[in-house]
Parts: C-alpha cells; sequence; structure tokens
C-alpha cells in the first residue's frame, strides 16, 4: 500500500467516524443496547463508536473472510466480530 492510499483510507474513515457519531444520537439508546453493523468490515469505525459509547453493546457481522481478517488485526474488546 503507497502512502497516498494510506490517507485516501485514513480520510475515508474520518468521514465515515464524523457521519456516525454526529449524526445519531447515541447517548439516547438504554444502557445494554445492542447495535449491529451490517457490513462493518474489520471494524474500524465501530470500535470508535464502540469506545465512545461503553454504555452499548456492539456487533460487527461480515462476510467470514472479512470477519477472519477483522480478527487478526482488530483487538479491540470493545465488540464482536461475528
Amino acid at each position: 500500500m503507497c502512502s497516498v492510499d494510506g490517507a485516501r483510507r485514513t480520510l475515508f474513515l474520518a468521514g465515515l467516524t464524523a457521519l456516525h457519531t454526529d449524526r445519531y444520537d447515541w447517548e439516547s439508546l438504554p444502557e445494554g443496547s445492542v447495535v449491529v453493523d451490517v457490513g462493518g468490515g474489520i471494524g474500524s469505525v465501530t470500535d470508535i463508536l464502540a469506545k465512545a459509547h461503553p454504555h452499548l453493546k456492539f456487533i460487527i457481522q461480515d462476510q467470514l473472510e472479512v470477519v477472519e481478517d477483522g480478527l487478526k488485526v482488530n483487538t479491540s474488546t470493545y465488540f464482536a466480530l461475528i
């Protein structure tokens, strides 16, 4: 991966994170609510959301190959990959 791809990825994730964190009132969800991110990839955005809202439970659902990659690169304990 070249540095341009890395910069694009960083910018893309920043945009997704802003969209998810600024456009929805996550604090309005009751303690223990389950949020399922369908097609959530390896969990980059969900990890940010889960850390910001520890009163919620997050599950990432994606294709088997993607989940396997996510388990290799993402060691977060804030959500589950299924």
